[in-house]
């Protein structure tokens, strides 16, 4: 019985492709690092890509006679399924001085399903605003903080990054 190799091989040869190709899911990566209002937040959470399904920045201005500084306030949040305490979010908190270059965090928070970190280890969170047009009302900047649940489990944010329009109070 003759066997037909050509034909053999390239069906083993399509099938090795179409196997390859179906296991190499595109993997989520971070958002580039623009400056424009592109409406993006991403960061690595414990080395793994966290990009928010929702984002809110808001600058609120200071309440107090002495300060004409506002505070920064980063909000992201991942609701897969509230009820199941499938939900993820993200806080992050800067008072006074809102301006490009390096800001002081006040407080960070990340909480996965009904596990709050929220105990900022200390030195460990950065803020950096790299854009701040206050006429188009966009803020850009990178972030990363370290933050510890009551049960003293750690929880590594860094890379983080947003571009978006933010709301003013």
């Amino acid at each position: 019985m003759k066997t037909d190799m050509p034909r053999q091989s390239l069906l083993v040869f399509s099938l090795v492709t179409l196997m390859i190709l179906m296991g190499c899911a595109d993997e989520p990566q971070l958002t580039a690092p623009t400056i424009t209002g592109e409406e993006t937040l991403s960061c690595l959470v414990d080395s793994e890509v966290w990009i928010p399904r929702v984002h809110i920045v808001s600058l609120i201005p200071s309440k107090s006679i002495i300060f004409a500084d506002s505070s920064l306030i980063v909000e992201a949040r991942n609701e897969v399924d509230v009820k199941d305490g499938n939900s993820e979010s993200l806080l992050l908190e800067c008072y006074r001085n809102i301006a490009t270059g390096e800001l002081s965090v006040t407080g960070g928070r990340f909480t996965r399903g009904t596990t709050p970190y929220e105990q900022l280890v200390p030195g460990s969170a950065y803020m950096r605003v790299t854009a701040l047009d206050t006429v188009k009302k966009i803020i850009a900047g990178r972030f990363q903080f370290k933050a510890r649940s009551m049960k003293g489990k750690v929880i590594d944010i860094t890379d983080g990054r947003f571009d978006v329009h933010y709301q003013r109070y």
